[in-house]
């Protein structure tokens, strides 16, 4: 990415990546599309210690996960709605455990550990964006019925309670973890009673979990439904069939992907899903399941986040490579930035293996900040089979991009490198003044 006199090119030249000689890259191409930010979500429990942590080390965790420009520097932060049920590792506590605390002012969403941890996300980055979703809520809710008018009332009860007590405006809700997505009326609801409450600007996100196409014939049918529905959002889609999607206009998220742990192969297996995921898609968000293994090692899904942290009594805690595969991307970019499309050339398949993205910054009309990502890393995912590409990358190769409407080619773009062996280390800039670069790839990495 280019930034200031100094450009990151952010050839995060992480994942060793082949781009075929005369790539032009051009800032101006049409088919750009808003960058929404690389993220993690903290649910079923598992970031139940860190709050137990000594708080030299939390500290230590707290920055290397949402502290801009610095590790992670994750751009989303995605929440589960406590509920008192069983969601994966554990029982989040909900913010109305009765009826009575619900319809009277009781709601406590300081129960627990989310609110926290959105505070101490926001306290290190303002502009980083939040999302909540419920796995689940207590039975009194709607007499067990979770499309209810009473579920209306409690999920606006916690965006009230977060706002009430932490002063943060939730950006997004979606409406409930790999169920059924409900029923038009239900969703319309929804949004009327945000909106009477103040909150016009948090928007809904739908599906998190699988495509339906019940839902996608409603969003074509129903136009006040679509105009509700801000966002799609599936799990794991690695290549899912998308013409639907595309065609509704909607954004289109990875709302939850990877659950897989944060050794090597994991890492490599995100790198390659967060540009992937905008090849393949044209999704524009990705988010980690987990934000942190902070939780017993016996557990399901071990090892499932960017880091581990699952030791407060010593306050031992691990840098995993998945920190520095997400750093690729987030500490050279910024949520509203546009990715350049596949179609304009401006990102990729690599023709060895492998792919690139390119962003670039939205101000002006020239002189745009840019980066490239490329990867051409291994690393089987635990879902869909490892989510692998066709092709491997199996030896060395040169790629030459030219820059063209707009981007910068005043000064030096700086190069980050990450394999298995060397995490997030800088190599030498590159000097772009000609307008075009080159650099070479190697297999098994992010650059």
């Amino acid at each position: 990415m280019m930034a200031a006199r100094q450009a990151p090119l952010l050839l995060a030249l992480c994942f060793a990546a082949v781009v075929a000689s005369g790539v032009v890259l051009d800032g101006g191409a049409t088919h750009a599309r808003a960058f929404d930010g690389v993220g993690a979500l903290s649910a079923g429990a598992s970031s139940r210690l860190l709050a137990d942590y000594p708080a030299d080390q939390r500290a230590e965790v707290l920055d290397l996960l949402f502290t801009p420009k610095y590790g992670a520097s994750l751009q989303v932060l995605k929440v589960e709605i406590g509920g008192d049920v069983q969601s994966t590792d554990g029982t989040e506590p909900s913010h109305a455990r009765t009826r009575d605390e619900l319809e009277n002012g009781g709601a406590n969403c300081a129960r627990g550990y989310e609110m926290w941890l959105l505070s101490e996300a926001k306290s290190r980055n303002p502009d980083i964006i939040t999302y909540g979703l419920s796995w689940g809520v207590p039975g009194y809710v709607g007499n067990n019925s979770y499309f209810s008018p009473e579920n209306v009332e409690y999920q606006t009860a916690w965006l009230t309670c977060i706002q009430k007590l932490t002063g943060i405006t939730i950006d997004y809700m979606g409406v409930w973890n790999e169920k059924q997505w409900g029923n038009i009326e239900y969703i319309m609801q929804l949004r009327s009673a945000f909106d009477t409450a103040g909150f016009t600007t948090t928007k809904l996100v739908l599906l998190d979990g699988d495509l339906d196409d019940s839902f996608l014939d409603a969003l074509d049918s129903n136009q006040s439904f679509s105009d509700a529905v801000d966002v799609i959002g599936v799990h794991y889609p690695c290549d899912v069939e998308s013409a639907a999607v595309q065609a509704s206009g909607k954004r289109f998220w990875a709302s939850e992907d990877l659950s897989t742990p944060a050794d090597w192969g994991g890492a490599g297996c995100w790198g390659r899903v967060v540009n992937q995921n905008f090849i393949r898609m044209n999704q524009t968000s990705t988010i980690m399941r987990s934000l942190v293994w902070s939780t017993y090692p016996n557990l399901d899904c071990y090892g499932a986040g960017l880091m581990y942290a699952n030791e407060p009594w010593s306050g031992h805690y691990d840098i995993n490579p998945t920190i520095w595969t997400t750093a690729h991307t987030t500490q050279f970019t910024e949520p509203g930035w546009l990715y350049l499309s596949t179609a304009s050339g401006g990102s990729g398949r690599l023709p060895n293996g492998g792919t690139y993205v390119t962003l670039r910054s939205d101000s002006g009309d020239t002189d745009f900040d840019w980066t490239v990502v490329i990867e051409t890393l291994e690393g089987a995912c635990a879902k869909n089979g490892g989510c692998l590409r066709d092709g491997t990358a199996t030896a060395p190769q040169d790629y030459t991009f030219t820059l063209a409407g707009g981007l910068r080619s005043d000064s030096y773009a700086s190069v980050w490198r990450t394999n298995r062996t060397h995490w997030f280390v800088r190599d030498s800039s590159l000097n772009v003044k000609s307008g075009s670069f080159t650099v070479r790839v190697y297999p098994g990495a992010r650059r």
